[in-house]
């Protein structure tokens, strides 16, 4: 499965490569949608790997032919599952803050879910995860989102298409 997640991510960074020109607009568009590539690949790799963990670590907590209670073993397979999400969160969350600008991921009420710390450098430091912010008060400073031919909202489209939208704001 890593193999073809790595493959597939080389596949995409050399289309782009080709794709790519000498203009520096195109370029800094290019590096963005590379990035998103790999983020896309890592966040769907991550779901890939943890499904089955979670129900590998479930089976043989469940299994066990000892004298601990229901409780007991409910306890042990949450808390199991707990840690290996964690140590998930942290492997994306690390490989997120490699990107060294704004990446975020939002959910339709423009909620952001998860960030890279560049988001947090524009946001004074602040985390807008735990403080549940929106990406356009983030981005923008603004109490409604985005719209307009500079500033076009990538929900909508996303909603509209129901695909991923990358968008670059000017």
């Amino acid at each position: 499965l890593n193999n073809q997640l790595l493959e597939k991510m080389d596949q995409t960074v050399k289309t782009f490569e080709i794709i790519a020109d000498n203009n520096l607009k195109n370029t800094i568009t290019m590096m963005f949608i590379i990035s998103f590539c790999i983020i896309l690949t890592a966040v769907t790799a991550w779901f890939l790997l943890v499904s089955p963990l979670l129900k590998t670590t479930a089976k043989l907590l469940i299994g066990q032919q000892d004298s601990i209670t229901a409780q007991e073993k409910t306890t042990q397979v949450l808390s199991s599952i707990n840690e290996q999400i964690e140590d998930q969160n942290r492997e994306l969350q690390g490989f997120l803050n490699g990107v060294p600008f704004p990446v975020m991921v939002i959910d339709t009420n423009y909620n952001i879910l998860i960030c890279n710390s560049a988001v947090k450098k524009i946001n004074n430091n602040i985390d807008p995860v735990k403080n549940r912010q929106k990406c356009h008060k983030v981005s923008h400073h603004r109490d409604t989102p985005c719209d307009g031919v500079d500033d076009p909202c990538p929900l909508v489209e996303a909603v509209k298409t129901k695909k991923a939208v990358t968008t670059v704001h000017n």
